[in-house]
């Protein structure tokens, strides 16, 4: 059986302005203090050529499709009762990448900031983007220690293609980290709280109004029991 965790405060990492709330809504909704930082979240400047994927969520302009990301962010944030902070690292659509350095840095000082008692961070599964997050991650997890919980979550909806999962779990023992499956209270053995939390979360990915239909998920996606799924990150015992 899955060990039961109370993640307690939380300050959760996202790649990207939605990934939190997709991967990580349900325990967002039932947290009852959640920092959500979004790392890759500058807005490009309005002299850029349009991108591929902002034309394809209806933007004709860079920019203006990145603070409005911002905007719906904020809105669901605001649903889900997490507050919401914005890290100025471009994504890879629009710049270069930050460095895992980098990542590790803006880490380090939210963490320092806020003191939680739990830290998510993305498994960092097929996407670039989120791939750095992780690497960023791993790097801070070293650097500031084990004295705070660490969680891994699974992105969501990359988390379902064929050998990721096992690409990244075989890549953390290699790295000499132990990754165990965990389930978080509340959202364990309380079907009310479990629904509440769904139905909130909901509500908040229907806020990514520019994003949905061109990620291809509805908006009540991953909002049952056991869509949203946990790794507790540890050292690998010697």
């Amino acid at each position: 059986m899955e060990s039961v965790i109370d993640p307690g405060a939380v300050v959760l990492f996202s790649p990207h302005l939605d990934d939190a709330a997709i991967s990580c809504g349900m325990l967002l909704a039932a947290c009852t203090h959640a920092h959500v930082v979004t790392l890759l979240a500058s807005v490009p400047s309005p002299t850029i050529d349009v991108r591929e994927w902002d034309v394809r969520c209806g933007f004709s302009n860079s920019a203006k499709a990145m603070a409005a990301r911002r905007a719906e962010d904020s809105a669901a944030m605001a649903i889900l009762g997490a507050q919401g902070h914005y890290e100025d690292f471009f994504d890879s659509q629009y710049d270069v990448l930050p460095s895992a350095n980098d990542v590790a840095a803006a880490m380090a000082t939210a963490l320092a900031a806020w003191q939680p008692d739990t830290v998510l961070v993305p498994l960092g599964l097929h996407h670039c983007d989120h791939e750095r997050v992780h690497a960023g991650a791993l790097l801070a997890m070293r650097q500031t220690g084990f004295g705070v919980r660490w969680l891994a979550y699974e992105d969501l909806p990359y988390a379902g293609r064929a050998g990721v999962m096992q690409s990244r779990l075989s890549a953390l023992e290699a790295a000499g980290i132990c990754a165990t499956r965990v389930a978080l209270a509340p959202l364990w053995h309380n079907r009310a709280e479990t629904q509440r939390a769904g139905d909130i979360k909901t509500r908040a990915l229907g806020a990514y109004v520019s994003q949905l239909a061109a990620v291809g998920i509805a908006a009540d996606a991953f909002s049952d029991a056991g869509s949203e799924r946990y790794w507790l990150l540890q050292p690998n015992a010697q």
